[in-house]
């Protein structure tokens, strides 16, 4: 399982420009039949 880094989290919030302001790592991605990834399901 991978880990959020501080150097990650540091380059986040010194960036100027739009980005995602919570980081969530997970083992799998919900997925369709077609292999399309849910996104109505990741929140």
């Amino acid at each position: 399982m991978l880990s959020p880094s501080r150097n990650v989290s540091r380059l986040l919030t010194d960036t100027a420009s739009r980005h995602p302001r919570i980081i969530q790592f997970v083992d799998e991605l919900p997925l369709t039949s077609t292999g399309k990834i849910l996104k109505r399901h990741l929140s």
